[in-house]
């Protein structure tokens, strides 16, 4: 459909990153997105470079956004080509996605913690300097009226940061590095006791704040899991960034010498241009790891996958019984209406 496309493109290139997760819904979450960008009070010409961009395809629709205003009006004019209300639309929108962000917000609530958390990132130099310095400073600048005192006491602290001399700087470094140390012993034992069943939570508590518009956090991988094994190309690379530079030459010739980038984009090409015979001992390499890595793979589902099974079942019903938390007032609300117009 016409406007699904445009309404996509719309919603990844035209509205404010809290709006783009609703793009994910196809046609209807962008509308919302158009929705939920108007309410953010953008301007009126935003608007219509929106719409015109929106409904106008192609060129015609970049050239359009740029005309602001007149480009709102093609957009009508579009709209009402395509037999398309744009306000019907941008309403009907609007109440599913709000649907959803309930249905969201409810699956939040009832979702379970997971049975461990991250420690807490460790502190740089700057922020020790900061943690030792702030009552002074703060004490110092007490005259200053307290709707900008914050930002004034963290510019003078970041001005006396600068003042301070790389010898003065290492009794903060040292306090960062034993931080870092200990954040790394703490995130080691936090990855031990992170469980499937919180890898299962924490992945549907990331999909709930994508569909409201907040940051996500990074699901770690279970280092129990077996690892995935290098294709043939990743074994040749591996084996190329290990050879002295003459052997490197060899391959790639004068590439050799460039930047990472360039080197990969050589090797790549050296790659294809090997014949299969070249390639067999790779090849043959990946097909072993593979075995090994199927099997290492089922003795681990065999192990996991009955608590990563329950823990979806359960996760989805929680899902059903928010959408259902949602459902029984719109359908409410739907009866009261049919029967004032009776």
């Amino acid at each position: 459909m016409v406007l699904s496309a445009h309404l996509r493109l719309l919603a990844c290139a035209a509205l404010p990153s809290a709006a783009r997760p609703l793009a994910a819904a196809g046609a209807t979450g962008a509308a919302a997105a158009l929705a939920a960008a108007a309410s953010a009070a953008t301007p009126a010409r935003s608007h219509a470079a929106a719409l015109a961009s929106l409904l106008l395809p192609g060129p015609a629709g970049l050239h359009g956004a740029f005309r602001g205003l007149a480009g709102a009006s093609l957009a009508q004019a579009k709209g009402k080509e395509l037999n398309i209300d744009l306000d019907v639309e941008i309403k009907a929108a609007t109440s599913e996605a709000q649907r959803n962000a309930k249905a969201a917000r409810a699956l939040l609530k009832s979702l379970p913690h997971p049975s461990v958390e991250p420690p807490p990132k460790p502190m740089s130099a700057y922020l020790h300097f900061v943690k030792e310095q702030h009552p002074a400073v703060s004490k110092s600048l007490a005259h200053v009226d307290k709707a900008t005192r914050s930002t004034a006491v963290m510019k003078e602290l970041s001005k006396r940061w600068e003042a301070v001399s790389d010898k003065d700087r290492q009794p903060f470094q040292k306090r960062a590095d034993a931080d870092a140390a200990a954040y790394k012993d703490a995130y080691e034992q936090y990855l031990q006791r992170l469980t499937p069943t919180d890898r299962v939570i924490l992945r549907e508590i990331n999909r709930a704040n994508e569909k409201l518009g907040r940051s996500t956090v990074k699901v770690p991988k279970d280092a129990a899991a077996p690892k995935r094994p290098s294709s043939g190309y990743i074994l040749l690379s591996a084996e190329y960034f290990k050879m002295n530079d003459a052997d490197r030459r060899r391959l790639i010739g004068n590439a050799a010498a460039g930047t990472f980038q360039e080197q990969a984009r050589a090797l790549g090409a050296y790659w294809r241009s090997m014949s299969d015979a070249e390639k067999q001992p790779y090849i043959q390499k990946y097909i072993k790891a593979k075995e090994s890595y199927d099997a290492a793979l089922e003795k681990y589902n065999a192990r996991v996958g009955s608590e990563v099974d329950a823990a979806k079942s359960a996760v989805k019903n929680l899902a059903k019984a928010a959408k259902a938390h949602v459902a029984p007032k719109r359908a409410k609300k739907a009866g009261v209406s049919s029967k004032s117009k009776q």
